[in-house]
């Protein structure tokens, strides 16, 4: 068995060595550590599987139906608890077994709580780095975790993908670490290829397999449907060589029906994030190739977290130690490091909690004077009390991070290869078409609000001036709004303050709808003009001349309705920014990079 060594370095993190000829978790501890985070070092280890065959009672709670779905095909004494399953079958589920797994979704997990004494269960959280990478959009799901896991008689949050220490919720923070460290590990090369064309790229290598110049088959992980669907159609696709994986309850149809990790292989699959995480896929013949475009943000693939999930989902291949990485740079320039971008976000943070204890220490006449915050997705009030949602800032230094730093210049994304201990090969392949318009945008942003509003998600109600949830919807279809809501941020907000008609009206024209829908925001001038420079396209690391800032300006503020002259310095009134010169056109020019969002207060109007 292995042995415990506390770290001589920190003192709040303890090292399992895993003996060399060890294959699973189970062969070296019989039981998960406890009131911990643990890095268990390898996917598809087996350490779900710890718990499941435990002689404790376990609550289990994973982010997807689906993993639920995967993992009770494969353990006959697991219950699974999501939407749609009683109350009267978990109560008869427990009657009847002596030992109990219970393997809950996140917005479940509260419901089983009344049904059952926590502090009669051990708790283990798998995948918990998903609490983190999906909280901006899922962040009422993840708080059902994090206000309740002290609730149990134990606790871990397991993962074998633990981000760096800067990215932990506040919540987890202060929680030991326990690392298991495999004396025996395998090297994993990913052959990087940096794209001209990601698509062109792919299609040629989907060619090469359908004529057999590359053996075994290719499994292709995307973080979009729609990637999934133009490669479909351009490569003219069909069910007799291809295998598609996504979203239960995706109305999105398409030529190939949509299956799961369980049916047979085929020589092309197309897999997008349903299956990214904690899914058991086997397949001897499997070859893994990620796609990251950078001309959508949200396919691009973090090296540290996703990349290792991947990774190990084909838990048989014979080809599991080698990576293709189809990516392009994206667009943005050097302008702003992480390093520059996160000291202004550590200054926002230090000024608006200084705001914020000035507003919560104000007289109530007083505080009715402040209606507002331009940057509430940062603040959260409850019971007239404003609290900076540090978690929220820690996502956008995540995604900058990714999108700005890592796709951004090739010696970066080498970097992390490394740092996560990938060996690399880098290739370069320039191929390039035209894709045809028709094809380009498959899965629009029309579709996606008609399948919200299809779904019942969002329902009026009598009471209300607005939309709200539905909480009889299906959790498959929740899991798939979500995925729309993550792509189209400002959506759900633009349901609530204009609803679907409006949104109609506007043709599906998403600068016309973000613009009517702030305009309906019962904020200050000064609140809708910031959010109206950001529907132009102003972000950071952006450099803009003065002449430009002002026009900019000009018409953020004639969008809101008014008039009001403008200077460039106003820009300082929206964003922190420095003033710079860049040679535009072979002219030295002045005027102002943009470093970071600036939070204001709205007073009454």
């Amino acid at each position: 068995m292995s042995t415990y060594i506390n770290s001589s370095s920190n003192s709040s993190s303890t090292y399992i060595n895993i003996p060399v000829e060890t294959t699973y978790l189970s062969d070296a501890i019989s039981e998960l550590p406890k009131d911990c985070l643990f890095d268990k070092g390898l996917v598809g280890c087996g350490g779900t599987t710890i718990a499941i065959r435990s002689k404790e009672n376990y609550v289990i709670v994973v982010s997807f139906v689906s993993l639920i779905e995967n993992k009770i095909s494969q353990h006959d004494n697991i219950l699974g608890v999501y939407e749609g399953v009683s109350n009267k079958k978990i109560i008869e589920y427990s009657k009847k077994n002596d030992v109990k797994k219970y393997m809950v979704t996140y917005n479940s997990l509260p419901r089983l709580m009344e049904l059952i004494n926590p502090k009669e269960y051990r708790l283990l959280v798998d995948e918990y780095h998903i609490l983190f990478t999906q909280y901006s959009f899922r962040k009422e799901a993840a708080s059902s975790v994090l206000n309740n896991y002290k609730s149990f008689k134990d606790y871990c949050f397991m993962t074998a993908t633990v981000l760096e220490q800067e990215f932990i919720l506040k919540e987890l923070k202060d929680i030991p670490l326990v690392i298991a460290v495999w004396q025996k590990s395998k090297e994993v090369v990913v052959e990087s290829v940096k794209c001209d064309d990601v698509m062109k790229v792919a299609s040629n290598t989907i060619q090469k397999y359908l004529v057999n110049r590359i053996s075994g088959n290719a499994y292709f992980f995307v973080n979009s449907i729609e990637i999934m669907k133009r490669l479909i159609e351009r490569n003219k696709l069909t069910e007799e060589n291809t295998r598609v994986i996504y979203s239960k309850n995706n109305k999105k149809q398409m030529i190939i029906k949509n299956s799961d990790v369980s049916s047979e292989s085929k020589k092309i699959n197309f897999l997008t994030s349903t299956v990214f995480e904690g899914a058991d896929i086997y397949d001897e013949e499997g070859k893994i190739y990620i796609i990251s475009d950078s001309g959508r943000s949200h396919t691009l693939i973090d090296i540290s977290t996703s990349f290792k999930q991947i990774g190990g989902r084909i838990r048989n291949s014979k080809y599991s130690s080698r990576i293709v990485h189809l990516y392009k740079s994206t667009r943005y320039s050097n302008a702003v490091t992480y390093e520059e971008y996160k000291e202004e976000c550590e200054k926002n943070i230090k000024a608006t909690n200084e705001l914020l204890e000035k507003y919560n220490n104000a007289d109530p006449i007083l505080k009715r004077g402040i209606v507002k915050l331009s940057c509430d997705n940062y603040v959260t009030k409850i019971d007239n009390i404003l609290t900076y949602d540090s978690n929220q800032e820690k996502i956008d230094l995540y995604n900058f991070k990714i999108t700005r730093c890592l796709y951004s210049i090739k010696i970066a994304l080498k970097d992390e290869y490394i740092s996560n201990s990938y060996k690399v090969n880098e290739h370069v392949d320039k191929s390039k078409d035209k894709v045809p318009a028709e094809v380009r945008g498959c899965e629009s942003f029309k579709e996606a609000v008609k399948y919200i509003k299809e779904s019942g998600l969002y329902v009026m109600e009598a009471t209300c001036s607005g939309y709200r949830y539905s909480p009889d919807c299906d959790e498959h279809v929740k899991e798939n709004v979500a995925d729309y809501l993550k792509k189209y941020p400002y959506l759900e907000e633009a349901i609530e303050k204009i609803g679907y008609d409006e949104i109609e009206k506007c043709n599906y024209n998403i600068t016309n709808i973000k613009r009517k829908t702030i305009n309906k925001l019962d904020i200050s001038t000064t609140s809708k003009v910031a959010k109206h420079l950001k529907v132009k396209g102003l972000v950071v690391g952006d450099f803009i001349s003065q002449e430009k800032v002002v026009t900019l300006i000009k018409d953020a503020y004639e969008s809101a309705g008014s008039n009001r002259n403008v200077k460039s310095t106003d820009i300082n009134i929206f964003y922190n920014t420095k003033k710079s010169e860049k040679c535009l056109n072979g002219i030295r020019t002045t005027g102002y990079t943009i470093l970071s969002l600036k939070v204001i207060f709205d007073e009454a109007l």
